[in-house]
C-alpha cells in the first residue's frame, strides 16, 4: 500500500495525527509531499510500516498532489492544507474543493484534533460503486472496531408519494423497493452484506439534499458523538446525470461537514489495505 501526504505549516500535526492513525492498523509505504524541508523526518519514519520518502511539491497544492498522483499510483493522499478563507475562498475557491473534485486518488481530508476511529458514516447513492465505498469502510471499522452508518439521501419521492413518511413504509417490501427506489434497495443489500461479515452496521435513509443530511448526521444532531470519518464517492451514483454536478456535490460535502471525509476513488481497492502483522517489530 501506498500513501502520499501532503500538509502544510498549519496543518501539519493533522497530518501527522492521521498517519499514525492509520499506521496503528495498517502497513504502507509514505510519500511525503512538502514545499519545504522536513527537519522531523525520523519522526515520520518511526510510525510506519515501510518506507519513508520526501517529495518536493511544485506549483498550487491541487496541480502538485495530481501530479505526484500521475508519476505514480497511490492507494491513498492525505491531504491537510490551509484551506482560503472569505473574499479570497470567494473568488479562486475551495483548495480542498478543487481537489476533491478532480479526485487522482482516494483522499482522506483531516478535520479536528481529536483524530480516531470510532463512528464511520458513509453516504450511499446507490450506484454500481456502492458497495465498493462500503467495504473500504467496513475494512477501517473492523481494524478499529468502529461502527457504519450506511445513509442514503432521497432527494425526490416517487411521484406516488407526497410525505417522506408514506414512502417510508415501502422500505418493508423489497418489491415495491426495488421498484420505485433502486438506490435503497442497494442500500439494503450492502447493508445484509456488511452485517453478515460481523461489521457492527446500520441503515440510514433521510429525504433532504444530500450535503445538508449528511453534514446533520455528521454532526451527530445532539443525540450521539459527532461521526470521525465520512465516506463518499468519487464517481457518480446512478442517479445523479453528469460530471460537473458530481464533482460540485462532492466538494459541497467534503466542505461541509465536520469531520474527516474520506472520498474514495473508482480505482481504489480496499483490499490492498494491508493489516500490520501483530507480532511484526517496527
Amino acid at each position: 500500500m501506498d500513501v502520499l501526504v501532503y500538509f502544510d505549516g498549519v496543518q501539519r500535526m493533522a497530518a501527522q495525527r492521521t498517519v499514525a492513525l492509520l499506521a496503528e492498523k495498517f502497513s504502507f509505504n509514505l510519500d511525503l509531499l512538502v514545499y519545504f524541508p522536513l527537519s522531523d523526518l525520523d519522526l515520520w519514519s518511526e510510525m510506519v510500516h515501510g518506507e519513508v520518502r520526501v517529495l518536493t511539491a511544485e506549483g498550487p497544492f491541487d496541480q502538485a498532489v495530481e501530479k505526484a498522483c500521475a508519476d505514480k499510483p497511490y492507494d491513498l493522499v492525505v491531504a491537510a492544507p490551509n484551506d482560503r478563507r472569505g473574499l479570497v475562498r470567494m473568488l479562486l475557491g475551495s483548495r480542498i474543493g478543487r481537489l476533491v473534485g478532480a479526485a487522482p486518488a482516494t483522499i482522506w481530508v483531516p478535520r479536528g484534533e481529536h483524530i480516531r476511529l470510532q463512528r464511520i458514516v458513509v453516504g450511499l447513492g446507490g450506484g454500481p460503486q456502492s458497495e465498493h465505498d462500503a467495504r473500504l469502510a467496513a475494512r477501517l471499522a473492523m481494524a478499529y472496531d468502529a461502527r457504519v452508518e450506511l445513509v442514503h439521501v432521497v432527494s425526490q419521492l416517487p411521484l406516488f408519494y407526497t410525505r417522506f413518511r408514506d414512502f417510508h413504509t415501502v422500505l418493508e417490501n423489497d418489491e415495491t423497493l426495488a421498484a420505485m427506489a433502486p438506490g435503497v434497495a442497494e442500500l439494503r443489500r450492502v447493508f445484509n452484506l456488511l452485517k453478515a461479515e460481523g461489521v457492527k452496521v446500520e441503515m440510514v435513509v433521510r429525504p433532504g439534499i444530500v450535503s445538508d443530511v449528511l453534514a446533520s448526521i455528521c454532526s451527530g444532531e445532539g443525540r450521539q458523538p459527532q461521526a470521525d470519518l465520512l465516506v463518499i464517492g468519487a464517481h457518480a451514483p446512478s442517479s445523479y446525470v453528469g460530471t460537473d454536478y458530481l464533482e460540485n456535490l462532492a466538494e459541497q460535502i467534503a466542505e461541509a461537514v465536520p469531520c474527516a471525509t474520506l472520498v474514495v476513488h473508482r480505482k481504489s481497492e480496499w483490499s490492498e489495505w494491508e493489516l500490520v502483522q501483530q507480532n511484526s517489530v517496527h
